[in-house]
This record gives structure tokens, C-alpha cells and sequence, in this order.
């Protein structure tokens, strides 16, 4: 059953005074409502709502003690006929009191948008007198009275309606009316009027009716974006990642910056230095006391220290073998400005050991298995030398110069030893170069404006005969 303890009195559920002379003997006489999930007490069979007395240890009646294993009992096994009576109450839907958010003068003059209908009615009686000042109350045939839930607003006084109890005209409240029973079984969980909990979890609560309203303004409908922080809604994220590419580069640079690990080995390296450090200072004021066991023991530490500074820092060296370099490319800038297969665009130089280095990109390919597709290749500036190397070329999305949040649309392993165009596969001397014709399709490369081409090159770079 539903629970009915929130403020509803019995006067908001049996509207009619017929029907509540029948049904006071069905009130609770802890909270005054009618029994919501009733139970009866195991020697005095007083009945209650089961959350009135679930936490007594006496009836708040006769204060008779609940001792043992005997707790009150629900009356649907010690008393079902007078459950079924109790089920059979004629009700109105306790959300039948609420007033419109607009709280004009008459509704006002009928108390707080809170208040039970039945509460506002008797207080507004002695105020909607028709061309009267008079605060004196007065005979019902006499009064003038407006719809309490809406001031007039949504439908017509109550003097005209067929039950001046309830405004069965008036849409700003629910018109919902039967038995008890079916209020609690069925109408509650339907009722559009009903408070409710946002499905989403967003932490907002609204009457039914407005679900589809709150719809358009709930928190959990918007995403975050994985860079910034923004929020937006899920169809916007792409658009948002294309606008603000220049400031996620900037983001993600100062996170690279932040995680380096080789910038953490280095941290590491000097905390063990420190502790090395003040455990020199320690073998020294032992040294000065003459206490050759403590020294002994001092020296051997400062060994073992020693050790594991060296194997660190042999470790953060390998961290840095390898040397990296980063192009951001605009896509459209490059599938325009070529016009031919030999067409191709080149990035800045970078150097690796002591060779300097450049790539090229061919957005044209016409040629066999390689049509319709992009090459990159890696071409070392030295005219006079051919060299060995070896390294990876990597292609991510975005203008990020790291690919933390781009996504890995190709990847080639690259060796300076194998042929992987026409040309002789050692990179320098005259028009030599190594890479991969088809690295990457054009139609797959058009989708994105921005990418960007990482090579990672090994520095044990050798030179070889041309």
C-alpha cells in the first residue's frame, strides 16, 4: 500500500459529511488519518497505522505493553472484514487540495497552497461574501463562494457546482473520486497530480503531469565533456570537441606535462638521493662517536641505496631512449592544397641523435593496390649518408599532440631495413625514404578535421653504404 502520512488529514480524503460520520471510526488515533496499512494490537485489539505503533513498545491507546512475540498484527489476517469496510470508504484524491502556482487574490484569501481543501473552504467563507465587508460568517445560502483550488480561475464558484465539497469543474486539481481501497491499490500510482521522484535520478521531484516538462531541463540529460568539463547536451559533444580543439590542445599538453613519467622517475630518483643524503649524515655523527657496529651497519644501507639509485636511473635513462615528435594537420588544408600523386605536404624538421628527420604526406594515390589511399613517409634530411633507423608512425584524431583522447585510426610498425615503397628502403642519400603508401584511406581521413601524425624513432640510429 502506499503511505499516506504526509500531511493528509482525514478531512482531505472523505469530503463528504455523511460519509464521514461513517467513517470515523476508521481514524487513527495517532495521526488522525484514516488506517493506512492497518494493524491490531495483540490484547487490546486497538488498530492503528502500522507506521504509528511499529516503533512502540506499548498501545498509545491503553498503553498496554507489546511484550515478547507479541506485536501488533496485520488486520488483513486478524480482522479482514473490518479491513474490507475501511476499503470501502468513499474518498477524494488527497491531491484533489492543490491550488495553481499563480496564487491570485481569492486563493490567497483561502490559505497557503498547502493547505487541505476542506481547511481552506471553512476559511474562506466568511471573506468571498458578494458586496460585503462583513468578516461575520454567514448562511451558506447566502455566500458567494469562488473554487478554492483555483480562485475562480479554472472553473465555476462553488455555489453553482453539484457538490459544493469538491470542484468537479475546476482542472487545476485531480477530480479523482471512489473507494479507499482503490485510492491506495491503484490511483495513487497513476495519479497525475501525485508527487514523483525525477526517473532519471537527477534529485528533482514534480507531479506526473509535468514529467514530460522536466524532461527538457533535466541535469542527467547533459554530458561532460572528458577534456574541459563543459556540459552539454550529447549531440553537441562533437561540435564542442571541433570548436574548442585549440583549447583541448592546451589542456591536454599540461596534463602530458603533469604525468610525464619520465618526469616521475626523475621525482623519484631525488626523494631516494635525499634519503641517501641524510643517511650519510647519520654514518658521519656515528663515525664521530666511534661506534664502529652502527657504522658497519650505516654503510651497508648507504650500499644498498646506492644500488637502487643507480638501477632507477638506469631505468628513467630507458625511459628516454626513444624520441617523439608530434604534427597536428589540417585535413582539408591538405587534401587541397594537392593536386597530383606526387603532390605531398612536409612538416618542420626535427632531430633525432645527431640526423635531422622530416615526414611527407601523399593525400593522392592512383597507383595499384595503393589507390585511394594516403602515404606517409619518413625521409632523413642527410644528402651525403644513408642510415639504419627504426620507428613507429601513429595516426590520432583531433589536434591534440598526444593521442590521450584521440582515437587510434592507424598505426604502422616502420624499420629502416625493409622496402616498403619502390624506392631503395634506407632512409638518406638521394631520394631515399621509408614508410607506407597506404597508410591510411582517403575517405577515412576526410571524416575528421584535425589529426595529428606521432613518430616515436629509437635513437640507436647507425649508417650504412648508399
Amino acid at each position: 500500500m502506499s503511505n499516506l502520512h504526509s500531511g493528509y488529514m482525514f478531512e482531505d480524503l472523505v469530503a463528504d459529511p455523511d460519509e464521514r460520520r461513517k467513517a470515523d471510526e476508521f481514524k487513527c488515533a495517532v495521526c488522525y488519518s484514516l488506517w493506512d496499512n492497518p494493524v491490531q494490537t495483540p490484547d487490546c485489539s486497538h488498530i492503528f497505522c502500522k507506521t504509528c505503533v511499529e516503533d512502540q513498545l506499548a498501545c498509545p491507546t491503553c498503553r498496554m505493553p507489546f511484550g515478547g512475540d507479541k506485536r501488533p498484527t496485520p488486520l488483513q489476517q486478524s480482522n479482514p472484514f473490518v479491513l474490507r469496510q475501511v476499503n470501502a470508504v468513499q474518498v477524494i484524491c488527497p491531491n484533489s487540495r492543490r491550488q495553481p502556482d499563480s496564487g491570485d487574490a481569492e486563493g490567497s484569501a483561502g490559505g497557503g497552497a498547502g493547505e487541505p481543501l476542506s481547511k481552506r473552504a471553512k476559511i474562506a467563507k466568511p471573506f468571498a461574501v458578494s458586496g460585503s465587508s462583513s468578516r461575520a460568517l454567514c448562511d451558506e445560502s447566502d455566500v458567494t463562494l469562488s473554487c478554492v483550488p483555483c480562485g475562480g480561475a479554472g472553473g465555476d464558484s462553488v455555489s453553482s457546482l453539484s457538490n459544493p465539497y469538491r470542484p468537479d469543474t475546476c482542472s487545476a486539481a485531480c477530480l479523482w473520486s471512489g473507494s479507499y481501497g482503490d485510492l491506495l491499490a491503484k490511483h495513487l500510482g497513476e495519479c497525475a497530480y501525485q508527487e514523483i521522484d525525477c526517473p532519471r535520478g537527477c534529485g528533482e521531484r514534480m507531479q506526473r503531469k509535468d514529467r514530460s516538462a522536466h524532461e527538457s531541463v533535466c541535469a542527467k540529460l547533459f554530458a561532460e565533456c572528458s577534456i574541459c568539463g563543459d556540459k552539454m547536451r550529447p549531440k553537441e559533444l562533437e561540435q564542442h570537441r571541433r570548436s574548442k580543439a585549440e583549447l583541448h590542445v592546451q589542456i591536454l599538453e599540461r596534463k602530458f606535462q603533469d604525468a610525464n613519467p619520465v618526469l616521475l622517475e626523475l621525482r623519484k630518483i631525488s626523494q631516494k638521493q635525499e634519503a641517501i643524503d641524510e643517511c650519510m649524515n647519520d654514518t658521519h655523527n656515528i663515525m664521530d662517536k666511534s661506534l664502529q657496529g652502527f657504522k658497519t651497519h650505516i654503510l651497508a644501507g648507504l650500499n644498498s641505496g646506492m644500488s637502487n639509485l643507480v638501477r632507477d636511473f638506469n631505468k628513467a635513462i630507458t625511459g628516454i631512449a626513444n624520441a617523439k615528435f608530434a604534427w597536428v594537420i589540417d585535413v582539408a588544408k591538405l587534401f587541397r592544397k594537392a593536386k597530383s600523386s606526387s603532390d605531398f605536404i612536409s612538416s618542420p624538421s626535427f632531430s633525432v641523435s645527431e640526423f635531422a628527420w622530416h615526414v611527407e604526406v601523399y593525400p593522392i594515390n592512383t597507383s595499384g593496390y595503393n589507390a585511394g589511399h594516403v602515404g606517409v613517409y619518413l625521409v632523413s634530411d642527410e644528402r651525403n649518408k644513408c642510415v639504419r633507423a627504426q620507428a613507429t608512425i601513429a595516426l590520432a584524431t583531433g589536434q591534440a599532440e598526444l593521442h590521450f583522447q584521440g582515437l587510434l585510426v592507424s598505426k604502422q610498425q616502420l624499420d629502416g631495413v625493409y622496402n616498403t615503397t619502390t624506392r631503395t628502403g634506407i632512409a638518406g642519400g638521394v631520394g631515399k625514404r621509408f614508410g607506407k603508401g597506404n597508410f591510411i584511406t582517403a575517405e577515412r581521413l576526410k571524416v575528421h578535421p584535425f589529426v595529428t601524425l606521432e613518430i616515436e624513432m629509437a635513437k640507436n640510429i647507425t649508417t650504412i653504404l648508399c
